[in-house]
């Protein structure tokens, strides 16, 4: 019997820190996100951040499969 010893990583990121806000036309959503940035003084996590921790994960050894992993800046609620 072969066994492959799959490793499935489920990632749960908050809000990152993107260009992608850079590409929405709606002022309605730029306003409201900056507003919530001020609001809670989130300033979103980067995506250098995501990746270092997916690299973490992945350089485990192939025994350890860390499931499920939430990552978020530290101000911002769950």
């Amino acid at each position: 019997m072969l066994t492959y010893h799959l490793r499935v990583i489920r990632s749960l990121p908050g809000a990152v820190n993107t260009e992608l806000l850079s590409h929405t036309t709606s002022d309605a959503i730029k306003d409201g996100y900056h507003a919530w940035l001020d609001q809670t003084g989130v300033g979103g996590i980067t995506s250098e951040d995501i990746a270092k921790t997916i690299r973490f994960t992945y350089d485990m050894p192939q025994s350890v499969n860390l499931r499920e992993i939430q990552i978020a800046d530290t101000r911002q609620d769950a």
